[in-house]
């Protein structure tokens, strides 16, 4: 009977880390298709670029407005039932795409992303102590990689899923001649809704699926957790006890931030790409994969991460040499000289020359592809290009670099805090 305890103790544990995995890889999927829904929402709705990038302003303010209300929630009924109460938002906000798609309009649309934002605010305001609680301490750094590898692979994915859902072989013309302007009012908006009207199917099974995976771990086996326990012996064993505000935490504060910024560099590179490459003569159907190229790249460091820490590197120096590495990368990439190259690329880019050269090459490149005759090198030459493009012409990858500087600071700043705590 001794025997079957731990052997019963040890399931559920591999259970448990399962359905968090699971909830991990649905985050990613939900989250991560905005890069899709970004340049689709521009065309279908008639929107500018700026308006378009109010989907992802409408999902994650919703982190902002309802991360404190999140947490009083799980506390007044629980982590499993406000698990399930987080799936139950995010299925209402995937149904509500539905009217938002035979209206046509893209308020309503809005709404069901900050509904699907305000769920996910919940889920991972649940999720994340989990798995620092559910299993040995030691490995929870190890587990936390897990959680962000399946919510990488979900990333990497979803876009391309999502894009094979909802766009079809002959788009590329169709984009052309809602663009050119040659269309009378009634077949542009037949054509419009008949384009905005495909993300129905997929987010009806979509929001089936998030309901009934929300009722599946309220019955789980999913064990629930007392945070207020484990933070007063937290406490206890970091003598803490006589810390009582938020403040007396620097390190905490300072990770929120680096947080912030650090999000915030993510979104910038995932969900503007499309837009990056349309400006470089892609459409759609050409950059639907190049948010998942650029989520594929993040899963390396998440996989050396689960290698080398704890075994090989401690926590400690990992977090240091991953800021300083971040930092050193930004003082390159900020210095004068290359600043000076920067700004000379751009300034010879706006020749007249230089840019018909240019276009020849992409159209000549694009007509190879199109014959077959080197479609292996074509793909190289277009991401030569587009990074060309990105790195002289478009001024807010600049402003990333600032934002992942800002963020190695702070988070440099928080790891010294923290020692010196």
């Amino acid at each position: 009977m001794g025997n079957n305890q731990p052997s019963a103790r040890k399931k559920t544990y591999y259970i448990s880390l399962a359905i968090l995995a699971g909830m991990f890889f649905i985050f990613g999927f939900v989250s991560w298709v905005n890069s899709i829904l970004i340049p689709y929402f521009r065309i279908s709705c008639e929107l500018t670029h700026f308006e378009s990038y109010f989907v992802a302003f409408a999902f994650y303010i919703a982190y902002f407005v309802m991360a404190i209300p999140s947490g009083i929630l799980l506390k007044k009924v629980g982590f499993k039932k406000g698990i399930m109460y987080g799936f139950m938002l995010t299925a209402l906000g995937a149904f509500i795409f539905v009217p938002a798609a035979l209206a046509r309009q893209f308020e309503i649309f809005l709404i069901g992303l900050f509904s699907i934002g305000t769920g996910l605010a919940i889920l991972q305001t649940a999720a994340n102590p989990y798995v620092t609680i559910i299993g040995p301490i030691d490995s929870a750094a190890r587990r936390i990689s897990i959680m962000g590898i399946c919510n990488k692979v979900a990333g990497i994915i979803s876009p391309l899923i999502f894009a094979a859902l909802i766009l079809k072989a002959n788009d590329s013309e169709l984009f052309a001649l809602i663009e050119s302007g040659a269309l009378d009012e009634a077949t542009k908006n037949a054509m419009l809704n008949e384009l905005i009207q495909r993300v129905i199917i997929p987010y009806i099974i979509l929001g089936i699926i998030l309901l009934l995976t929300g009722i599946g771990i309220r019955y789980s086996v999913l064990p629930e957790i007392n945070t207020d326990e484990q933070n007063a012996t937290d406490e206890q064993d970091n003598k803490h006890t006589d810390k009582k505000s938020i403040l007396d935490f620097p390190y905490l504060i300072l990770g929120a931030l680096a947080i912030f910024f650090h999000v915030g560099t993510q979104v910038i590179a995932i969900d503007t790409i499309i837009n990056y490459a349309n400006s470089m003569g892609m459409d759609l159907l050409e950059a639907k994969v190049f948010p998942s190229y650029t989520l594929g790249c993040t899963m390396i460091g998440y996989i050396l991460g689960i290698i080398l820490i704890p075994k090989y590197i401690s926590r400690f120096g990992s977090l240091i040499r991953s800021g300083m590495g971040r930092l050193r990368y930004h003082i390159i990439r900020s210095s004068s000289q290359c600043f000076h190259l920067l700004s000379e690329c751009f300034r010879f880019s706006q020749r007249s020359d230089l840019c018909r050269n240019m276009a020849s090459f992409h159209s000549w490149v694009r007509q190879i592809h199109q014959n077959r005759f080197l479609s292996a090198d074509y793909g190289i030459m277009r991401q030569c290009h587009l990074t060309f493009g990105i790195w002289s012409l478009c001024r807010p990858v600049q402003f990333a670099y600032r934002l992942l500087g800002t963020y190695s600071l702070l988070y440099l700043s928080g790891i010294l805090c923290h020692q010196r705590a």
